[in-house]
């Protein structure tokens, strides 16, 4: 924890790519709704916070909250983010297409 190395560098500016690609995205590019939005920037700030707490965790030097709140970085964003995408995708498909074959 707090060493630098090639991945550090790479994790980091992926995660600052990552973090400023979805603040754009969603807020000047994707018309939200405001339950939308509220979904899409809760999941911001869920990461925002697991982030957080990786950098206190090494300040404190506790390897244990770090690998936790670095884990949960990694996939609080993604998952969050790929679940508002699917039902957003789901809920502009016609009626027929969700219940084709189930009947």
């Amino acid at each position: 924890v707090g060493q630098m190395s090639w991945a550090h560098s790479l994790d980091r500016a992926s995660a600052t790519s990552l973090v400023l690609f979805q603040l754009y995205k969603y807020g000047m590019c994707v018309t939200l709704s405001p339950m939308e939005g509220a979904w899409v920037w809760a999941v911001i700030l869920i990461g925002v916070a697991a982030k957080i707490c990786g950098w206190q965790a090494v300040v404190y030097k506790n390897v244990h909250m770090y690998r936790r709140a670095h884990t949960f970085w990694h996939w609080s964003m993604p998952t969050g983010l790929f679940a508002f995408n699917t039902s957003r995708w789901l809920a502009c498909q016609p009626a027929s297409h969700c219940t084709r074959g189930l009947l």
